[in-house]
């Protein structure tokens, strides 16, 4: 989890390549990735790992 614009996605594709999730550039005015993801998914590294790719959380935290 993590703010907006931070790099999830990024450090996902960087975990393992065949997430190879988009990603935006980088912003003029705030100097960070722009915002591409719109929902909630979930990847397998591998048969009991997983990651998710999560949309900015605004209210408070998720407890899994």
């Amino acid at each position: 989890m993590g703010h907006s614009g931070v790099g999830k996605s990024t450090l996902l594709n960087k975990i393992s390549p065949k997430i190879n999730q988009t990603i935006g550039g980088i912003s003029d005015f705030s100097k960070k990735e722009t915002h591409t993801t719109t929902f909630a998914e979930m990847f397998p590294l591998d048969a009991k790992t997983f990651v998710i790719d999560t949309l900015v959380l605004r209210n408070g935290l998720w407890w899994i």
